[in-house]
């Protein structure tokens, strides 16, 4: 009797499929047709396989697409969670046996030439997820953003922008703000473009103004803020760069944290607690979220189809927002 992920990979080879579309197949879950379901079934019973899906991750292999530009921490994402989510998914997947490849997102096609059995994308500074054309209909996809809808069963990273966007906002009119503003990149990202509409809508139902002030190049960002600081901006919440320069930025127009304005941004919130003052965060946590990506990918590797995986935020209260007198 033959059995196990190995050998699985063997009845996918002789059938000319991926193992998540063996696998799939001899479970009968799926968009898979029925010629294809057929013929795998009867390689396996010619091969004599008895499945044995605890291990089905051994041998397979994963592609990340993504730019690289984000994912190493210069694109406008906040930059550690990034290194901190991939580590975490990898090292996930590494420790059930499977191979892991890296594909910039302008090769995506490179992900449909190394047969890759399951597939994670990532939105694009400009904003979209790309799906290669040359990926195989079947194989199990999970997308962090939005992507063309091209027939394909695919399972999505959902980040809510709402829930962030009202602990931090809600948290700094308890602190005492008046009139908080939004700080943001120029970037079509969604989480950018959906976080501002959701601080919009925030605003309309508080009865605040809002403020959104863009970071990008050419923008004097210590002028700006001076200037809304001049204008009754009380408090600042970043989406953009990095929390220490944004801190240094604020207190280079010479109004000091907290007393004057207070501060919170969107971070991992690892070297936030250290900085003087310490900066309240809300985080998504990128080491939690990236083992529900690995695990997620099993399951798609396993079934045929990757579940959605969903990301709750927490806040981390510190000096930044409370007053001191």
């Amino acid at each position: 009797m033959v059995k196990g992920p190995s050998q699985l990979r063997q009845v996918a080879s002789r059938a000319g499929v991926s193992v998540a579309t063996a696998s799939a197949a001899l479970r009968g879950v799926g968009r898979i047709s029925p010629a294809t379901v057929a013929r795998v079934r009867a390689v396996a019973r010619e091969q004599g396989y008895r499945g044995d899906d605890s291990a089905v991750g051994l041998g397979s292999s994963v592609a990340f697409i993504l730019d690289l530009n984000v994912a190493s921490g210069t694109g406008q994402a906040p930059a550690l969670w990034w290194p901190r989510m991939l580590v975490a998914a990898m090292s996930e997947l590494v420790s059930h046996g499977v191979v892991v490849c890296m594909v910039p997102a302008d090769h995506a096609e490179l992900a449909g030439s190394i047969e890759a059995d399951a597939v994670v994308c990532f939105e694009l500074p400009e904003g979209g997820a790309v799906i290669p054309e040359s990926l195989p209909a079947e194989t199990p996809c999970l997308v962090a953003g939005t992507v063309a809808d091209d027939g394909r069963l695919v399972s999505h990273i959902a980040p809510s922008h709402e829930i962030p966007i009202r602990l931090a906002f809600d948290h700094l009119v308890k602190a005492g703000a008046k009139m908080p503003a939004l700080v943001t990149s120029k970037s079509q990202l969604s989480y950018v473009t959906s976080s501002t509409d959701s601080y919009r809508s925030w605003c309309d139902r508080t009865g605040h103004d809002a403020v959104v002030i863009e970071v990008g190049p050419g923008v004097d960002l210590e002028s700006e803020l001076a200037a809304h600081f001049s204008n009754g901006v009380d408090a600042v919440y970043s989406l953009a760069g990095e929390t220490e320069v944004m801190l240094d930025r604020i207190e280079s127009t010479g109004w000091r944290v907290p007393d004057d304005v207070l501060f919170a941004a969107q971070s991992e919130g690892v070297l936030e607690r250290l900085l003087q003052p310490s900066v309240t965060t809300v985080s998504y946590d990128g080491a939690s979220v990236g083992k529900r990506i690995a695990q997620s990918l099993l399951v798609g590797i396993r079934t045929g189809r990757c579940v959605d995986v969903e990301l709750h935020p927490r806040l981390a209260v510190r000096e930044s927002t409370t007053r001191r007198h």
